[in-house]
């Protein structure tokens, strides 16, 4: 079984007998980026289940979810989410105020 960790950190691949189980790796990492899990899809769309049974040749890959910037405060937390709004909303006045004085 081979792990595409989608520009993340190398993820070793994992022989497996068949019909057997594959462990679930160590979830790899990515800047500016939360892993999601592992797919059966490039799409990221289905979810592997690592209790299935493995009979064949498999490729699982890696899942992300961009963090930062102004939108992730409200993923991450509904209480910093007006909070970043408002601190985005400071630094666009500023900087379109810096732009205005030029």
């Amino acid at each position: 079984m081979t792990f595409d960790a989608n520009d993340g950190s190398a993820v070793d691949p994992a022989t497996v007998s068949y019909g057997g189980t594959v462990t679930q790796p160590a979830a790899p990492t990515r800047d500016g980026y939360t892993f999601t899990g592992w797919y059966t899809d490039e799409a990221c769309t289905q979810a592997y289940d690592f209790s299935d049974t493995v009979t064949g040749d498999l490729t699982l890959y890696a899942g992300w979810e961009e963090t930062g910037g102004c939108g992730s405060a409200i993923v991450a937390a509904p209480f910093a989410a007006v909070g970043g709004i408002i601190l985005c909303a400071a630094v666009l006045l500023i900087l379109k105020k810096k732009k205005g004085s030029r």
